[in-house]
């Protein structure tokens, strides 16, 4: 393969941001700068938008996948910052940016998944897919029809969008290699002497496959989308790759034109550096949009305590449920190129209101109690479907001759191992039913009347019983209260005995019309009517239930919600009334120690009055015995006013007052003795002091 001219010049600028003069803005720094700026906004809004899910992270199988595709804006800025910083190796940094495009949309399928498989039974998506009809295919596939109710269908869908998982990484890394040969030339457009134009293809081909497949289960699933807004969630990964694509070709068609070389740079260069700063723009605005799309909100419950963010972050980078879903879909292809009957549609799940967690469907062995040796549920042959019958002793069927109707139908052209033969029915008890019809054999009633059970419903003839006798078939459908009665197994099985019904009443009407045998046709008709009307009134009778059911699930979901709101509330009184007892009791301790500090003072006053008292008695009584020992003598006694006569004449606080106004925290001076006062009285202020 030839090689290319490299799309960057020679001349290659030494110069750095910063510079010994300064920032020289010119417009590769300018640009450098945004790019950069922009590029940490989407990183702080998006790590934002992530840490708000993380430390709400109540529903991990959707959240896991919403947090993959909130990386997406952050791994495209941060990218495109570097691509424009090393505007050298664009390519390989756009081959892996482009790669990340692969994990979006596949986490996008499994979110939408989860969000069908919540609004059915068992948290099942192939639950909710069990109630859609077949329906025509999009655009420009409309002319064909397909029915969601096969088994391949999830795994078709599913294997669309993940092989674009594993096909874009591999083109980028092929792209890349390329690239470091020189033979990639993405500047030379679709040439194919170049492996650009392959790699495109492969590409094409890979995201046409997975956008298509999302369309599809978008369509068959928009009702159960509704309210969680699937479309704004979809635009905001789509719009990304619709900027990036087309402003990339419009820079491209304008090299050359508007966009002009430099010393440094290549029209290329420049093309992609503009494309680059572009994208790092762009991101900031859509970080905001998923952050509005993919709403934290959405998952935070009240009065829960945050979790932690580390597993959310590590479920978001462990990829392993994307490979088991590409095993899986392997697996079930090649399970359908074996040819193993649960591949080819019938093993397939439906709902089962409320049954068990995936029930499988009724099949014939299920519905007539047989058992595959090899695999129960598995395609079931004629001979089974008579024995069956037979075995239970509820109708006599006219048995096939031919030895070719006795083997399956070949898959593929491969040569299939005859059928097992069957074992006895496990059915212990024939289901109840009125006397003027059997569950097995309804419609058809023999001519003798004094036939009894099982032998009064044979199988009409027309070539043996001529429309003569044909006031003697009656029989009637079933009504719905009857159906009303019946088990969910039972409806399963009256189900596929209309549909064999069906069936017979459909032969037996050809071969009167090939044999031009008159009134067959309507007898035919007219038991076709019954039983068609039957499987309505099944069908309505198994739409009651889910509607039972669906009610009783709303009806037990807010006696719940109330039970725990009473609960909770009761909680709260409880909590009100602890936090009470404690408030009261703590204001009873409070008042008892106010009560018991007053009860202190007043005994320290009553205490200090009586030692004041005690004082003045006893310098009052020194007085006395001074006075009296002065005229004793015949010296005359000058009595001096003590210091309480001294502030009560002029109005100041005595010392004793001044004791009591005391700050507290100073030491109380102690009591004064009778000698002390004696002494003061005696000799003034310059008595001396007491002691032994």
């Amino acid at each position: 393969m030839p090689t290319c001219e490299s799309d960057n010049t020679a001349d290659v600028d030494q110069s750095d941001f910063w510079s010994s003069d300064g920032i020289d803005w010119d417009a590769h720094r300018i640009g450098w700068a945004i790019s950069g700026g922009c590029a940490a906004l989407t990183v702080i809004i998006s790590a934002i938008a992530i840490a708000k899910h993380c430390r709400s992270y109540t529903v991990p199988n959707e959240q896991r996948q919403i947090l993959r595709i909130l990386y997406m804006p952050p791994v495209y800025a941060i990218i495109s910052f570097a691509s424009y910083r090393y505007f050298r190796s664009y390519t390989y940094y756009s081959l892996v940016e482009v790669a990340y495009e692969a994990v979006t949309i596949s986490a996008f399928l499994l979110l939408i998944i989860e969000y069908v498989a919540a609004t059915a039974s068992n948290h099942d998506a192939e639950n909710a897919i069990a109630r859609k009809d077949k329906s025509k295919l999009p655009l420009p596939f409309c002319c064909w029809r397909y029915r969601p109710t096969k088994a391949y269908f999830m795994y078709t869908v599913k294997w669309a969008v993940l092989q674009y998982v594993v096909v874009r990484p591999l083109v980028s890394i092929a792209g890349i290699v390329c690239e470091k040969y020189k033979v990639l030339c993405e500047s030379e457009g679709f040439d194919f002497k170049y492996a650009n134009v392959y790699l495109e293809i492969v590409d094409f081909v890979s995201i046409s496959m997975a956008l298509y497949g999302l369309l599809v289960f978008y369509g068959l699933t928009k009702e159960e989308l509704k309210s969680r807004r699937p479309l704004a969630k979809f635009l905001t990964i789509k719009l990304i790759v619709m900027f990036t694509w087309y402003q990339s070709f419009v820079f491209e068609a304008l090299e050359g034109r508007v966009i002009h070389a430099t010393q440094y740079w290549t029209e290329t260069n420049i093309a992609n550096g503009l494309n680059a700063l572009a994208i790092c723009i762009e991101m900031v605005f859509f970080s905001v949009a998923m952050w509005w799309a993919y709403s934290p909100g959405e998952y935070k419950k009240q009065r829960s305590r945050p979790t932690s963010v580390w597993k959310p972050l590590w479920d978001s980078i462990n990829y392993s449920d994307f490979a088991h879903e590409i095993a899986v879909s392997v697996k079930f292809y090649i399970d359908y190129y074996r040819g193993v009957p649960s591949a080819h549609g019938h093993g397939h799940r439906t709902a089962n209101l409320g049954q068990g967690p995936a029930a499988p469907k009724a099949t014939f062995e299920t519905a007539f109690g047989l058992q595959d040796q090899q695999q129960r549920g598995g395609a079931a042959d004629v001979r089974g479907f008579e024995n069956a019958y037979a075995s239970d002793g509820r109708q006599n069927v006219r048995r096939y001759d031919d030895p070719d109707q006795r083997t399956r139908k070949p898959v593929r052209g491969k040569p299939q191992p005859p059928p097992p033969e069957p074992v006895q029915s496990v059915l212990n008890q024939r289901v109840p039913t009125s006397d003027d019809h059997g569950l097995y054999g309804f419609f058809r009633r023999s001519v003798e009347p004094e036939a009894q059970g099982d032998d009064r419903y044979l199988l009409f003839d027309p070539v043996d019983n001529p429309p003569a006798l044909a006031k003697y078939i009656g029989g009637r459908s079933w009504s719905a209260a009857e159906l009303r009665l019946k088990s969910f197994a039972d409806l399963h099985t009256l189900w596929y005995v209309c549909l064999r019904e069906r069936n017979l009443l459909e032969t037996q009407r050809n071969l009167a019309r090939r044999m031009e045998i008159p009134g067959a046709n309507a007898i035919t008709e007219n038991q076709a009517k019954k039983t068609v009307q039957t499987m309505v009134r099944i069908k309505n009778v198994m739409n009651e239930r889910r509607l039972a059911y669906e009610g009783a699930v709303e009806t037990v979901e807010r006696a719940r919600a109330k039970k725990a709101e009473v609960e909770e509330k009761k909680q709260d009184e409880e909590l009100l009334a602890l936090r009470m007892a404690e408030y009261e009791a703590e204001r009873a301790r409070v008042q008892e120690h106010n009560s018991v500090v007053a009860q202190r003072r007043l005994e320290v006053a009553a205490a200090e009055a009586a030692q004041r008292q005690a004082a003045r008695e006893a310098a009052e009584q020194a007085r006395r015995e001074l006075r009296e020992a002065a005229e004793a003598s015949g010296v005359q006694f000058v009595e001096e006013d003590t210091p309480e006569d001294v502030a009560a004449q002029t109005g100041a606080p005595s010392e004793v007052q001044e004791q009591q106004q005391a700050p507290a925290g100073k030491p109380e001076p102690e009591a004064a003795t009778a000698q002390d006062v004696a002494m003061r009285a005696l000799f003034g202020d310059k008595a001396p002091p007491s002691g032994p």
